[in-house]
């Protein structure tokens, strides 16, 4: 099962670079594995050791990330399987300062979280929730095969023998890694071939990918063409209810309360329908 979770409307989330700590505590030893505290120096080390990062977030209030830190990594199982594959960083994602902005990075959403990141590009895949030393191991492994496969991916778009899937599927992993910029230059080189037909689904995606980056007057755009040549596909709906968020978030209110009005009498009972409601209720 992939690890990766989706992108839905988050196009407005920020992720924060991380930044150097006020003090950079020496590495930590744990039962073989030693922990790095500082994620500059850590991604450092990982790119010149040709190795993927593990980051290992944790707050003073979990108890099952103390588990995780007492029973899993220290195992010998553990120690001998990942200590010469990965580079390691445990931080407190509250009272550490590169553990706030990884958080935020990271977009954690729960805890204990695993953090399996290729430092070449920043693509990353979280792992959620305890695991005990067969199901972390088996999670860290699939982590790892999908981002050597987007790494390998990232080789076939640099060298132009990637497919248009395989372009769109490059891009969806940066957007879902919350690379918005990263995403948003794959698909304006999409758009922009006169010999690539994007699918409606990959069209609404590069407009998310856009909007999430900024280029609103792009996504707006990819958006028309979308409505315009596909009006009965199935990413139309959502791609009308994107087009009125995009507004109001531009400060368009009357605009995006003319299109979001339409867009519910068309599709009252669409899945989007309570979170269009909740846009509208803002600008009475």
């Amino acid at each position: 099962m992939c690890l990766r979770t989706m992108l839905a409307f988050v196009f407005l989330i920020g992720a924060l670079a991380p930044g150097r700590s006020l003090a950079e505590p020496p590495p930590v030893s744990t039962g073989g594995i030693q922990w790095a505290r500082n994620y500059v120096q850590a991604q450092k080390t990982a790119l010149q050791l040709h190795r993927l990062l593990i980051v290992d977030m944790e707050t003073d209030w979990c108890s099952w990330c103390r588990i995780m830190d007492g029973d899993v990594y220290p195992a010998p199982i553990v120690v001998r399987s990942l200590r010469q594959g990965y580079v390691f960083l445990r931080v407190n994602a509250e009272s550490n300062p590169d553990g706030v902005a990884l958080q935020r990075k990271f977009r954690v959403t729960g805890y204990p979280a695993n953090i399996v990141v290729d430092p070449r590009d920043g693509l990353y895949i979280a792992i959620y929730g305890y695991r005990d030393v067969q199901q972390f191991l088996r999670d860290v492994k699939i982590a790892t095969a999908e981002l050597r496969q987007f790494g390998r991916l990232t080789t076939r778009v640099l060298a132009g023998t990637a497919t248009t899937t395989e372009r769109d599927e490059l891009a969806q992993a940066f957007a879902d890694s919350g690379l918005y910029d990263k995403a948003a230059k794959e698909y304006l080189e999409l758009l922009e071939d006169p010999a690539v037909k994007l699918s409606p689904e990959e069209q609404f995606r590069a407009a998310v990918s856009l909007a999430s980056a900024g280029d609103n007057q792009r996504a707006l755009a990819t958006i028309g063409a979308l409505e315009r040549d596909f009006p009965a596909s199935e990413a139309a709906p959502e791609a009308e209810a994107l087009e009125g968020e995009i507004l109001w978030h531009e400060g368009n209110a009357a605009r995006a309360t003319r299109v979001l009005k339409q867009w519910l009498a068309k599709y009252p009972n669409n899945a989007l329908a309570e979170h269009v409601r909740s846009i509208l209720s803002q600008a009475r």
